[in-house]
């Protein structure tokens, strides 16, 4: 629907936000939500603004501070909607957050949703590709649950050709096996990993689809995952597991952390950039730590004996698929993506030799949709962070800001380490001409000045290791103002230290491309200048310091002499 005469909805979204402030549509907004006025003869529009007006009104009403203050008073705190609240406006604040019954997931809304969600994977695979894929791997998230309440998970189960049984009171109870021949695609065999959060909360999910995957993997009809549960069992007997447990453990399609372990570590290891060359540290990382598996004849097993069964099952995996289901969280506002997505990638390019393509389930609108996750992060970086209006708001929150910048910086490089093909070359020569040439002329090397500093320094020297690591082929422009802004940060703050190769290599392109190169000699920008004083003025104050000391304690034994004097006395006097 078009209002107020406006042109087409896409067209006009794109002209500016200058523009868009001064439309027809937020006119009759405003009106309505600071004034109370409504337009008069269009009944479809003032139901939409009065629908706005409730909703403006939730979201602004504040409650969190006095919340808490109830909270540190032993008082009640009310029950209210979690999620997101530019998809979901009546969720709630200052509230004690619930968000649904676990073991509805996922609910019917969802599975039938799904259906689309995964017919469009499967298009789009095929027009890339031309055949279907055998092998399909999901990331299965807590929070993401919790708001799109199981189309995710209704994608897996498609992918296997499974249907959910609901009792009465909404419950899952059961996954019925979908035959065949009522499938209009064979079956794709399944890889999924869970956080340990999502591990803790839905359990019930996990044992349901385990039982159901272990009856597939029985059936004689066959069924790729048939096919793939025998291939992983002849391989673990032939590395003398024994033919019962190999059938149990080959079964496994589930995986995550030990019971009561959290994390993956693959994001501190990413950012630690200079212990590592190539990628295989981090796939042996994400996948010593995921390696647990999750069946209905074991909770948390692994193999040993140098045997890594997620790895094992990871072996032709055609595609990966994670969503996206907040406004307030992309793939780029948190480390979590690139930590298992991007780790996913990783492990699977270490056991395939090449990567699987990521899709992204973007379930952020009623209506979804399935894309890249290169084209995902591509229009985040474009509507977000290289966009003017979010760096003067980051402007405003100070330091925080910065360090908001920072971590983006820092994310895109998690990424680029371990899904180097979501990255392209021109992103990062954006982020420098934006975080350091100063592209929109918003005075952010001011800003950074001002705010934070080094956190500048620590943005150029992520991008140095792009650099440095041949992920980011730059150009001399790029080069140039790098070398020349750190230049100018280290003299300002010559405490701050870079990792070792890092500044080696910081102290090359300074050299090179930095305000002095050409001139002959390395310029070491690493560490403070020291200087050279003379002996006399050395000596001299050497003296001056032995003087002081002696009266000091000559000072001291006048002082003890004297109380001693004044003790004496005292005892004296009581006798």
């Amino acid at each position: 629907m078009q209002l107020a005469g406006e042109e087409d909805p896409e067209e006009f979204l794109a002209t500016g936000i200058d523009n868009i402030k001064q439309s027809k549509v937020i006119g009759l907004l405003r009106n309505a939500l600071f004034d109370g006025t409504f337009p008069e003869g269009n009944e479809q529009l003032k139901n939409m603004l009065n629908t706005a007006q409730v909703n403006y009104k939730r979201l602004t009403d504040n409650q969190e501070i006095l919340a808490l203050l109830k909270a540190l008073n032993g008082e009640f705190i009310a029950a209210g909607l979690g999620g997101d609240p530019v998809r979901m406006p009546e969720t709630s604040n200052g509230t004690n957050l619930y968000g649904f019954d676990p073991l509805k997931i996922p609910t019917p809304s969802a599975y039938k949703s799904s259906e689309q969600a995964f017919e469009q994977l499967i298009k789009n695979y095929q027009a890339e590709h031309q055949v279907y894929p055998d092998k399909l791997a999901f990331s299965l998230w807590s929070g993401e649950a919790q708001r799109h309440m199981g189309v995710v998970e209704g994608q897996v189960l498609r992918a296997l050709g499974l249907k959910p049984v609901w009792g009465r009171n909404g419950r899952v109870s059961y996954f019925d096996i979908i035959a065949q021949d009522q499938l209009s695609y064979p079956r794709i065999d399944v890889v999924v990993q869970v956080t340990s959060v999502y591990r803790d909360q839905f359990d019930g999910f996990m044992s349901l689809l385990a039982d159901a995957i272990a009856r597939l993997a029985a059936l004689d009809d066959g069924n790729i995952i048939a096919k793939n549960t025998l291939a992983t069992q002849l391989e673990l007997i032939n590395k003398g597991i024994k033919k019962q447990e190999a059938t149990e453990l080959a079964e496994l399609r589930i995986f995550s952390n030990q019971p009561g372990d959290y994390g993956t570590g693959v994001t501190n290891l990413a950012l630690d950039s200079t212990s590592w060359e190539g990628d295989g540290a981090l796939a042996e990382q994400y996948l010593a730590r995921l390696q647990y598996g999750y069946g209905r004849k074991g909770w948390g097993v692994s193999v040993g004996q140098g045997i890594n069964l997620f790895g094992q099952q990871l072996k032709g995996v055609d595609a990966a698929i994670m969503s996206r289901s907040s406004n307030l969280h992309g793939m780029l506002s948190t480390d979590h993506p690139f930590e298992f997505l991007g780790g996913m990638a990783a492990a699977v390019r270490s056991v395939n030799g090449q990567s699987p393509e990521l899709y992204i389930s973007d379930l952020r609108q009623p209506t979804g949709r399935i894309v890249k996750a290169a084209d995902f992060i591509s229009e985040e970086m474009r509507a977000r962070y290289l966009n003017p209006n979010w760096i003067k708001g980051m402007q405003g929150e100070g330091y925080a800001g910065a360090l908001e910048i920072l971590n983006t910086v820092n994310n895109v490089f998690g990424w680029q380490a371990t899904a180097p093909d979501v990255i392209r070359n021109d992103q990062w020569e954006a982020m420098s001409q934006v975080f350091v040439e100063d592209k929109y002329k918003l005075g952010l090397n001011e800003w950074f000045d001002e705010q934070q500093p080094v956190a500048q320094m620590q943005i150029i020297e992520r991008m140095a290791e792009a650099i440095r690591k041949d992920y980011w082929q730059a150009s001399d422009q790029a080069k140039i103002a790098l070398a020349t802004r750190y230049a100018e940060l280290l003299q300002e703050h010559p405490q701050h230290k870079a990792a070792i190769k890092t500044a080696d290599f910081l102290s090359e392109l300074v050299a090179g491309y930095g305000p002095n190169a050409g001139q002959g000699g390395n310029q070491n920008v690493v560490g403070q200048t020291l200087q050279q004083v003379t002996e006399q003025s050395s000596n001299t104050s050497s003296n001056i310091t032995r003087l002081l000391l002696v009266l000091a304690m000559l000072g001291l034994i006048l002082s003890g002499a004297i109380y001693q004097k004044q003790l004496n006395k005292h005892r004296i006097k009581g006798q």
